[in-house]
């Protein structure tokens, strides 16, 4: 019987390859290493669910088998059983039927991290660190964070009873909640800026149904209303997604006609250039394109675009760099298997991919994209940029290192604790633009760090531990040298104790935005962030001088 399953398997495979224009002689050798290990696979799980010695679902043993065959070959092929099919709707629509709220897990408990302003979660008088204790009666305490996702989770309408802790409230209750349909709006921030209303700025989340529309829209109106002199499309953290939104997002800007992407791939099928189908919004007004290490995929399709075009300025550090495109293919029972079947190219004709995953399949690693494969190419008006590292920005910016205490307090969570704090014992506080963290409050926030017996480590604490093992394994640790080592450590804590104060504008800038999400949501906490962004302070000086714009889009 496994013989005969192997056959129709195997023929379904090579009536796949039989465009590939196979040999005789691989097609048969194709044929014999499947069935061979179709035979060795179905005999191996059979084994398994009947000696060993407990018993072993065999949906798991399946489900992972073809699990790990993605496994091998790139991080972003993946098989989506029926179970996760709600998830992957959400990624590519933005919407789903659920609470409205994005959880975390903290310990054994999952917390409210931050509920949407108008959602369910949030008119049901759920707020940011809010825990969840019990869902319909059943505790959920030391769950999974999915499993708790799955449970809030359902038909819009119905109602779902939460069990919540309100911490320096010390209150626990019951709040109903009627499901809705979610939809995340993947513009997250449309406005003039408050630092210059000249300038109109566009904060996108992802590349979910919709956006290209919903962008024409918003700038359409925004050129009408405000009549802009720049525009700053911000695409930092934007992971990507759907790839016929990028190409009407870059559209926007690009004439239509113009090439946006070209993908290429074994099958002559995904050998395609893309075009912008519509005429666009606006092509003239001065344009600035923020990117980072976060900004990926359709993210990536757009600033590579608008910059081979010329037609803004790339702005921040190089991007993430997947230059890789994937589809989903329908399988039995409702699952889906999402893979990779091509290459994107840039209008100048460069790939941005900055990894190799070419050999994965073999065990090994994959291997960035080496100096001496990197090509030279050339923008619309002659500017050199270069394929195999992302999208290199015209303007790099470099990012200070953040402090080593202000990555631990919001490693464990203190800023965030302390804002929920602050919401609990204050009503209101003024506009997000007009909020600062007075010597007061920051004074009130000190005191709440030594509360909580705050201690992190450096660098070089790491070091003189080191150095401590270093002197003991050389035989060198005596009196002397505890005494000398000791003296380091006291002079390191001591040093340590004056960062809170050292670090201070950084640490208020975070309190600020964490605060402000709290009264005013998302929105809120982004313009608290605009006020004293570096990206933004390099966009503006570059839109608002036009010799400077001109010079940095010439070649």
């Amino acid at each position: 019987m496994n013989r005969r399953v192997s056959i129709v398997i195997v023929t379904v495979f090579l009536s796949a390859f039989s465009f590939l224009a196979l040999t005789e002689e691989e097609v048969q050798e194709t044929y014999f290493q499947i069935v061979k290990w179709i035979e060795i696979y179905s005999a191996s799980v059979k084994e398994l669910i009947t000696y060993y010695v407990d018993p072993v679902p065999p949906e798991k043993l399946v489900k992972n088998a073809i699990e790990g065959m993605t496994e091998i070959l790139d991080p972003y092929t993946e098989f989506i059983p029926e179970e996760k099919m709600d998830e992957f709707r959400m990624q590519s629509t933005g919407k789903y039927g659920g609470i409205g709220a994005v959880v975390s897990k903290r310990d054994s408990l999952v917390m409210i991290a931050d509920p949407y302003i108008g959602f369910p979660a949030y008119k049901a008088g759920l707020r940011a660190g809010d825990y969840i204790l019990k869902i319909n009666g059943r505790s959920v305490v030391g769950w999974k964070l999915e499993d708790v996702t799955d449970l809030l989770r359902g038909t819009p309408g119905s109602k779902v009873t939460v069990t919540v802790y309100r911490p320096f409230v010390n209150d626990t209750f019951d709040v109903v909640i009627t499901r809705a349909e979610i939809k995340i709006d993947p513009i997250t921030y449309a406005n003039v800026l408050f630092r210059d209303s000249s300038i109109y700025y566009i904060k996108l989340r992802s590349f979910t149904q919709g956006l290209g529309r919903e962008l024409r829209q918003t700038l359409r109106k925004a050129l009408e209303e405000h009549k802009p002199e720049g525009i700053i499309l911000d695409l930092r953290g934007n992971p990507g997604g759907l790839l016929n939104e990028a190409i009407l997002v870059a559209n926007v800007f690009i004439p239509q006609g113009k090439i946006i992407v070209t993908t290429k791939g074994r099958i002559p099928e995904w050998e395609r250039v893309y075009r912008a189908p519509l005429s666009a919004v606006d092509t003239s007004t001065p344009l600035a394109v923020l990117v980072n290490g976060s900004s990926a995929s359709a993210s990536e399709i757009v600033a590579g675009a608008i910059q081979d075009w010329d037609r803004g300025v790339v702005i921040g550090e190089t991007t993430f760099g997947k230059g890789l495109v994937q589809t989903t293919r329908n399988l039995p029972y409702n699952a889906k298997l999402k893979l990779t079947i091509a290459r994107y190219y840039t209008p100048s004709g460069r790939s941005i991919q900055a990894l190799i995953y070419t050999h994965k399949h073999t065990g090994k690693k994959a291997i960035e994209v080496p100096d001496s494969l990197r090509e030279e190419f050339k923008t619309d008006a002659g500017r050199t940029v270069y394929s195999g590292n992302g999208i290199e920005p015209d303007v790099k910016i470099e990012l200070p290192e953040m402090p080593h205490i202000l990555r631990a307090l919001i490693r464990e969570n203190i800023i965030f604790d302390f804002a929920t704090k602050f919401y609990h014992e204050h009503d209101t506080i003024p506009p997000p633009v007009a909020f600062q963290i007075t010597k007061d409050i920051y004074e009130e926030f000190v005191q709440f760090v030594k509360s909580r017996n705050f201690k992190y480590e450096t660098p070089s604490d790491k070091k003189l531990k080191q150095l401590k093992e270093q002197l003991k394994k050389d035989k060198f640790w005596n009196e002397e040298a505890e005494k000398y080592v000791s003296g380091l450590k006291e002079f390191l804590e001591k040093e340590k104790e004056r960062d809170i104060y050292d670090e201070a504008d950084l640490i208020k800038w975070q309190l600020e935005q964490e605060i402000v999400r709290r009264y005013y949501g998302q929105k809120g906490a982004i313009e608290a962030f605009l006020e004293k962004d570096i990206y933004l302070d390099s966009a503006l000086v570059i839109l608002k001088d036009t010799e400077r714009y001109k010079k940095v889009l010439s070649p």
